[in-house]
């Protein structure tokens, strides 16, 4: 009957074994211990035997057909050879270190870093041109409205008749402000005394003494701390009560309806010839000064 083959190999194991305690026993030729003879250790190859390469493939089966080798125990007759030097054929095989140093390969040169071109220089911003001299120059003051002569007859005021006489005959009066200097000097025929109502919005009052013709008034405008004369309307009266308006100012002196006349010089300002003993000058929001005033008198 066939044993497995894993049992067998512990049977030859076993007889092995036993063989060799037998061998011991009756083995009576002493061992004399030999010199040890130390050899320099030679590269050999190492062939493992059958046994150990059976027993490295790890328990591989017998062919079918053959038998597992067994291992005799030596008999009793036989004799062991006597001790002399030790096997020059090494049970170990000693790894040692290569003489051939091995060579490491040197780092390849790694090539230089191309240069990172250089960013291309921008060109500066080109000045702005300064804006010409007429740009930069303060803008002009805007001027008061300039007096001017007053107009032909149709456009407001209206030439004196050349039949007309002038007198200084009259009492000066006013009213809605203060006045300044003394009224009489507006009829000493002196240009170099005035008087000056300095509120602004007043009126100067002429009384004749007795209802007249009048058709216009000379008067000679002053200034009065550099302010302008300005001037809103002419009216007549027959009782210094009820006022007729005979002119009404033709421009605009910061209030509507308002003329700004001319300064230092005569000016005629001609209306319609009206029967009446009062005459009225409204002036407008500047000081109203004058010098000389004059009134027109017709047949």
């Amino acid at each position: 009957m066939l044993l497995n083959p894993a049992v067998r190999r512990l049977l030859v194991v076993a007889l092995a074994l036993a063989g060799a305690a037998l061998a011991c026993e009756r083995a009576e030729i002493p061992i004399t211990p030999a010199q040890p003879v130390i050899s320099p250790p030679k590269l050999v190859a190492f062939v493992p035997t059958q046994a150990q390469a059976t027993a490295t493939a790890g328990g591989a089966a017998t062919p079918a057909g053959q038998a597992a080798p067994t291992s005799e125990a030596p008999s009793a007759s036989e004799t062991p050879a006597p001790a002399g030097p030790p096997s020059e054929t090494p049970t170990a095989v000693l790894a040692l270190p290569s003489d051939t140093p091995t060579l490491t390969p040197l780092p390849t040169d790694t090539p230089p870093p191309t240069d990172t071109p250089q960013p291309t220089a921008t060109n500066a911003p080109t000045d702005t041109p300064a804006p010409t001299s007429a740009s930069t120059q303060p803008p002009t003051a805007t001027s008061a409205p300039a007096a001017t002569q007053p107009p032909a007859p149709g456009g407001g005021l209206q030439p004196i008749p050349a039949n007309a006489t002038f007198t200084r005959q009259f009492i000066v009066a006013y009213e809605g402000s203060r006045v300044t200097g003394r009224p009489v000097d507006m009829t000493d025929n002196r240009t170099d005394t005035w008087a000056s109502l300095r509120d602004g919005n007043a009126a100067w009052i002429f009384d004749l003494g007795s209802q007249q013709r009048v058709a216009g008034l000379k008067v000679w405008a002053q200034p009065d701390r550099g302010e302008p004369t300005t001037l809103l309307s002419i009216q007549v009266s027959s009782d210094g009560t009820n006022w007729t308006t005979v002119y009404t100012g033709q421009g605009d002196c910061g209030a509507p309806n308002c003329d700004t006349l001319i300064q230092k010089d005569f000016v005629d300002l001609g209306f319609s010839a009206t029967t009446a003993q009062f005459v009225r000058l409204n002036g407008g929001p500047s000081r109203f000064a004058f010098a000389e005033v004059q009134i027109a008198i017709v047949p």
